[in-house]
């Protein structure tokens, strides 16, 4: 996982699921994995800010019930707590959350 040049996200990590409309109907989320991690991208669709935006990755297997998760390129964490991450999004924002599994 690294940034390219044009500061794109590249993976060669496979697809694992594409899910859309999770609690506020605004976010679309795409699932990534390989032996160590799993990245859950979360994408904001709407030209506006949502506030306490509920990320659910309890459906994805693998997913945590709870722990903490990088936010990529941000220098934060988020909780996860019963396998959703509460986060706010600007308009039109991505967020890429790696969980990394204990070895």
């Amino acid at each position: 996982l690294s940034p390219s040049p044009a500061g794109q996200l590249r993976s060669n990590l496979p697809l694992v699921t594409n899910a859309s409309s999770v609690a506020t109907g605004v976010l679309d989320l795409a699932a990534h994995r390989n032996e160590t991690a799993l990245l859950l991208v979360a994408v904001n669709t709407v030209q506006r800010p949502v506030l306490r935006a509920q990320v659910d990755g309890s459906a994805l297997d693998g997913f945590p019930r709870s722990g903490m998760a990088q936010v990529y390129g941000e220098g934060r964490s988020v909780r996860i707590v019963d396998g959703v991450i509460v986060d706010s999004f600007l308009a039109v924002e991505v967020h890429v959350y790696v969980y990394e599994a204990a070895s």
